[in-house]
């Protein structure tokens, strides 16, 4: 059986249905589940993409990164 393809969009949307962006638990579930596909980073591509959907600022978003030791952003 093939795996089913990893989306950013549906993640956000699994997400969204988990309270996030406003339960900052379902959030960092998201951001740690991006890092974890997208090869240890949370790309800035994505952050945008993220920030867009949930209609918040990227610069919100970045201090939730900088508040979990485990989250890393994209130089």
């Amino acid at each position: 059986m093939k795996d089913r393809k990893w989306h950013l969009k549906e993640a956000i949307a699994f997400y969204q249905s988990q309270g996030a962006p406003h339960d900052q638990q379902a959030l960092l579930e998201l951001l740690t589940e991006v890092q974890k596909e997208k090869g240890g980073v949370i790309p800035k591509k994505a952050l945008g993409k993220i920030a867009d959907a949930y209609d918040v600022k990227k610069s919100y978003l970045r201090v939730v990164i900088r508040q979990s030791p485990d989250l890393h952003l994209e130089d």
